[in-house]
């Protein structure tokens, strides 16, 4: 099962967390999905069978970056 949402931060600090993501470029929607199957599927293969996360940031321009 996967679940998207955003930890919107104010004055450097996280303020919340909404899900799931708004506004989102369909372009980054799609790459965001392709990267946590790809992802779920390696961690599969290697025996891992618990749940994970996949932490990024998304520019204005819809451009991902993985962070952890």
């Amino acid at each position: 099962m996967a679940f998207d949402g955003e930890m919107p931060m104010s004055g450097g600090s996280f303020a919340g967390y909404c899900s799931p993501l708004q506004n989102l470029p369909a372009r980054a929607r799609e790459e965001l999905t392709d990267w946590t199957q790809t992802l779920g599927g390696h961690l599969a293969a290697e025996g891992y069978r618990g749940p994970y996360s996949l932490d990024l940031v998304c520019t204005q321009d819809g451009t991902l970056y993985a962070l952890e």
